[in-house]
């Protein structure tokens, strides 16, 4: 009779151990292996009463329990290293010396018989304590129970590792997308900036593309102006009060040595005084991370604030945001090195116009009969070709001097004395038309209205010393607009150019007196 039972109970067993594995073995969510899982195991291996405790951050928290008709009380138990020393250091089902691994206090209220514990790679997610099972204490049954129990333990835990592996393959899975969509945004970010070679629409591109990849709530973009030697509000976006906002910043460096190139403006504030004059001026756009644009030199900084959706800004979210800092840097070298090309090929267009303009000129002077008549081309040609407004040649001629003027509306033109005493013959140019007084003398009415001086030595490559070489000179007091370098040497070879002809005439003048 004995023997029978004894077969039976194995058979029983045996078909418990079967049905164990076949439900662990199934994919289990956390919920399930928490809910489900953990009354499975307590009904297969017949205890008592029992609780399972999970673990949450820095505590394991009561999740389940079966058999405690008034409840439990503790409803967690803090996480520390003498917990974790369970997975560590021992490693199996515990039946004694519980207060070795777990508080005092909750050993007591518990007095249980064994806690199973709940292990992956070497940490302790949770555990199962119990006050023991509900048959009868036999050896023979006990000793099985045990080697279920064991058994038990590892598929749960086995459950547990594959339900946590694949959460983690989830979680990979879900940031290789995330980093994959942000490799193609970013991509796409490159290549829409560098192809925007305007400057100016470039600007409001800048700021579109930052606020569109952080959902940014206010963004703005301040670079440097060589004009105000400051840096200054570029562009700027606020999504939620819509309003503009425009400021000026001072750095006290333009270099900046640390490798790190975005700073949260709370945690990084003793950083950004190293590098700001007034770093809390920032606060004002408001901004939450400053990303600067170039380090060597400094050409500017992004400004983006708090996310529109009430997010926290991630690492993948952070080191994208370092990469459209250093795009924006290449976007904007790229534009402004397109600017100067189209600055310099609209300087080569005028300097070849210009020329265009002397050639003609020089033929039209090589057909002059009359000195008159060159001095009057000279000028008509300054005033009308290359928006000459007040100009004067004054040449020394037998009679004393010559003048000839456009501009002028008084005809009280004449050069300071010691000018031709003194035979100068430096080209002298300033756009201070207060200098004027140095060299010649006009009306106030014409002084108020000038805005430069340019002298042109009219001098004659042939040295005599019984001659003086200098024949006059060619004076220009306003131009329209701002005098440019190209505009005096234009002046010069213009003067050169009909120096041999006056000297020409100037002596014919002479030889028929």
């Amino acid at each position: 009779m004995d023997t029978c039972t004894s077969q039976n109970k194995c058979i029983y067993n045996m078909e418990k151990i079967l049905t164990s594995v076949d439900y662990f073995s199934q994919f289990l969510s956390l919920e399930q292996i928490l809910s489900y899982g953990y009354e499975f195991f307590h009904d297969t291996l017949g205890l008592r009463a029992s609780a399972i405790y999970y673990l949450d951050e820095d505590n394991y928290k009561l999740m389940n329990q079966i058999g405690y008709k008034c409840g439990i009380n503790i409803k967690e138990h803090k996480k520390t290293a003498k917990t974790n020393n369970l997975a560590t250091l021992h490693g199996r089902i515990l039946y004694d010396n519980f207060e070795k691994y777990f508080d005092e206090a909750f050993i007591d209220y518990f007095e249980p018989e064994l806690i199973v514990p709940m292990i992956v790679k070497d940490k302790l997610y949770g555990f199962i304590i119990s006050d023991g099972f509900s048959y009868n204490d036999s050896t023979h049954s006990s000793v099985l129970s045990m080697e279920y129990l064991e058994g038990m333990k590892t598929l749960l835990n086995l459950a547990l590792s594959n339900t946590l592996l694949y959460r983690d393959y989830k979680k990979l899975a879900k940031n290789m997308d995330k980093e994959l969509f942000q490799q193609f945004s970013i991509n796409q970010t490159t290549k829409i900036l560098l192809a925007e070679t305007d400057i100016e629409k470039l600007y409001n591109l800048c700021i579109d593309v930052v606020r569109e990849l952080t959902s940014s709530s206010v963004t703005s973009l301040i670079l440097y102006d060589s004009i105000r030697d400051k840096f200054i509000t570029k562009g700027y976006s606020d999504i939620i009060n819509f309003q503009n906002y425009y400021d000026e910043y001072e750095l006290l460096t333009n270099e900046i040595e640390m490798q790190k190139s975005v700073f949260d403006l709370e945690k990084d504030m003793h950083e950004l005084r190293i590098i700001f004059e007034n770093p809390e001026r920032l606060k004002k756009i408001p901004a939450k991370y400053v990303i600067m644009i170039g380090k060597n030199p400094i050409m500017g900084f992004i400004t983006v604030g708090e996310p529109v959706s009430g997010a926290v800004y991630d690492s993948s979210t952070m080191n994208q945001i370092e990469n459209v800092g250093k795009t924006v840097y290449l976007a904007l070298k790229n534009a402004n090195h397109v600017a100067e090309i189209k600055e310099r090929e609209r300087a080569t267009a005028v300097q070849l116009k210009n020329i265009k303009k002397l050639n003609a000129m020089i033929r039209n002077i090589n057909s002059c009969l009359e000195l008159e008549e060159l001095l009057d081309i000279t000028l008509k040609t300054l005033n009308v070709g290359y928006k000459v407004k007040q100009v004067a040649i004054i040449l020394k001629d037998y009679e004393g001097l010559l003048v000839k003027s456009i501009g002028y509306k008084s005809d009280e033109i004449s050069i300071k004395p010691h000018i031709f005493s003194e035979s100068y013959d430096e080209v002298f140019y300033s756009q201070n038309s207060r200098s004027t007084e140095d060299f010649i003398s006009i009306s106030e009415e014409d002084a108020a209205e000038s805005n430069c001086v340019i002298l042109l030595p009219i001098k004659s490559d042939y040295v005599d010393m019984t001659e003086d070489t200098i024949l006059g000179y060619l004076v220009i007091t306003k131009l329209e607009g701002i005098m440019e370098e190209s505009h005096i040497v234009i002046f010069e070879t213009l003067t050169s150019s009909i120096t041999p002809v006056i000297k020409q005439f100037i002596e014919l003048r002479k030889f028929k007196n």
